[in-house]
């Protein structure tokens, strides 16, 4: 799915890197999966991050992927309440930003609708 979700995104991830971060994060925080008939289709992996001016611990997705098929409000909405449930287990914020190759408006709206506060876009620049 790694492969998958880099091909869509055009992202070029070194994979030992990706694995390293699995790895540690499977001790800090969880990954929830979207499984259907023994098959995953989706998933959101958290991980802990310490941000850099308050030292505050975060809960953040190092992957927030589905695959295009299986795309649903329902399914984003379910990862997304998995990912806010874990958080308020452990009492701590969750920053969430899973990119897509279509508007940001759905984005924002779903977002928003899950109670989370918009607070900025993502660009990238390529060259």
């Amino acid at each position: 799915m790694c492969e998958e979700m880099r091909e869509e995104l055009g992202l070029g991830y070194d994979e030992s890197h990706i694995v390293n971060i699995v790895v540690k994060s499977l001790s800090l925080a969880p990954c929830f999966l979207i499984e259907k008939y023994g098959i995953i289709q989706g998933m959101a992996g958290l991980t802990t991050f310490f941000d850099a001016y308050t030292g505050q611990a975060t809960l953040s997705e190092y992957g927030f992927y589905i695959q295009p098929r299986h795309r649903s409000y329902s399914a984003f909405s379910g990862l997304i309440d998995k990912c806010k449930k874990y958080a308020d287990k452990v009492n701590m914020p969750l920053t969430l930003n899973f990119q897509t190759n279509v508007s940001n408006k759905f984005k924002e709206k779903l977002f928003e609708r899950k109670g989370f506060c918009v607070t900025g876009v993502v660009g990238r620049y390529n060259g």
